[in-house]
């Protein structure tokens, strides 16, 4: 998805819209009365996140499970605080309490390794969750608590009368935690922590429904609407990170052979196939280790992205498959032969356990680094009169690719 000039991932796009358009039409549509006083509807954001939350406990995503368990107990004891027995006062310190504790819990979640519930860590995790759903149901029952909020004076809790009324420490909270959600944890789906971070603000305008943007009547439906986007954009978080850990090689992160048998169903008349594969990768293996081997594929896997016009798939072991579409057989093997060049002409240098991620300005002594010079051999196809299916043209390419480890490696051989 393209969207003035930039790239959206639609994954994340579709969401953050949905919400946009949510916020325009409950803002501009002021007679939505009747809806939440259907039993049905009122339940609607609770179903998401409970579906949310045991799935991620099914796929061993706590995290979601965490955010699910604590986004519903703040939703059911605001909309009962606010709507079903009003209780204003009661209702302003849930709000300031869920929304200023929400953000640094679901930072602090995303931040820390995902090791499961059943077991010293998973209960470790569960600790701040307890203590968090404790301050939120306990603190709003004391009236000196209650009557301490309504005292201060904005915007230390509150924005000025006129504008949004959104505790203004909470909306701090919001701001400051979005920068750890949304960066890519290592080891973690790049969509894992924006998916994460859309919910959590879909919670948040949930909590601060009772806004002056929207009229009296549709604060109810604001509430329960934002919250079950809030549980929607949760539960394509948990599926998001499925579909990774079933279709992305995790050393890699290219797409496996899964994504590739899918694509190669889909293709059509005009492709090309080829595979790669790194010479002499054995022998990498016997003399450096195999976590030497893992750096060699990790730096393979970002020459591909680099280089390549066409995609690039992890096969198995040191090879690779490039699909090509809409390209001509000629553009292809010069593509694949400026990728082979690119490989052939950098040294590259092992990092050892104690070499820095990144280079220091001024290191104080020079460190002898052990360094390896990759080649790699390429076999190229496209289909013809003796083999038209993908899978017979990726074994044409195959052969290809072992008459050029014959011939003296690091080459492109073509079928003709």
């Amino acid at each position: 998805m393209r969207i003035a000039g930039y790239n959206l991932d639609p994954v994340i796009a579709i969401p953050g819209m949905a919400g946009a358009v949510l916020l325009v039409l409950l803002a501009a549509w002021p007679s939505a009365t009747s809806w939440p006083e259907a039993p049905w509807f009122i339940l609607l954001p609770h179903l998401t996140l409970l579906a949310a939350g045991v799935t991620g406990l099914c796929f061993t995503q706590t995290r979601i499970f965490f955010l699910s368990l604590f986004s519903s107990l703040g939703l059911f004891l605001l909309d009962r605080a606010a709507f079903a027995r009003p209780d204003p006062h009661e209702a302003n310190a849930i709000r300031l309490i869920a929304s200023l504790i929400l953000p640094p819990l679901a930072a602090i979640l995303c931040r820390t390794q995902e090791r499961g519930l059943g077991n010293t860590h998973g209960m470790a995790r569960a600790l701040p969750v307890l203590v968090a759903a404790g301050l939120v149901s306990l603190l709003p029952l004391i009236p000196d608590f209650r009557q301490a909020i309504e005292s201060t004076l904005p915007p230390f809790l509150w924005t000025r009368e006129g504008g949004l009324r959104i505790p203004g420490l909470s909306l701090l909270a919001l701001l400051a935690a979005l920068p750890f959600l949304w960066f890519k944890p290592q080891g973690e789906s790049p969509r894992l922590g924006p998916l994460i971070a859309l919910s959590v603000v879909f919670i948040f305008a949930a909590w601060n429904s009772p806004s002056s943007l929207f009229s009296p009547s549709s604060r109810r439906a604001a509430l329960i609407l934002f919250g079950m986007l809030g549980g929607t954009t949760l539960l394509l978080a948990v599926m998001e990170t499925l579909w990774r850990h079933m279709n992305i090689d995790e050393l890699t992160e290219l797409p496996g052979r899964r994504r590739l048998k899918h694509h190669l169903r889909c293709l059509e008349r005009n492709y090309v196939l080829a595979v790669v594969d790194i010479d002499h990768f054995k022998q990498i293996n016997d003399t450096h280790g195999h976590p030497a081997g893992d750096q060699v594929l990790r730096y393979l896997a970002s020459e591909l992205r680099r280089h390549l016009h066409g995609t690039a798939y992890r096969y198995g072991g040191e090879e690779f498959v490039i699909i090509y579409e809409h390209q001509s057989y000629t553009t292809a093997l010069n593509d694949l032969d400026d990728l082979r060049d690119a490989v052939s002409r950098k040294e590259f240098f092992l990092r050892g356990s104690d070499r820095p991620a990144r280079k220091p300005r001024h290191p104080h002594h020079p460190v002898r680094v052990p360094s390896i010079h990759l080649t790699v051999s390429i076999g190229a196809a496209q289909p013809a009169a003796h083999f038209k299916t993908p899978q017979a043209v990726l074994e044409a390419a195959d052969q290809a690719l072992y008459q050029a480890k014959e011939n003296g490696r690091n080459r492109v051989c073509h079928v003709t």
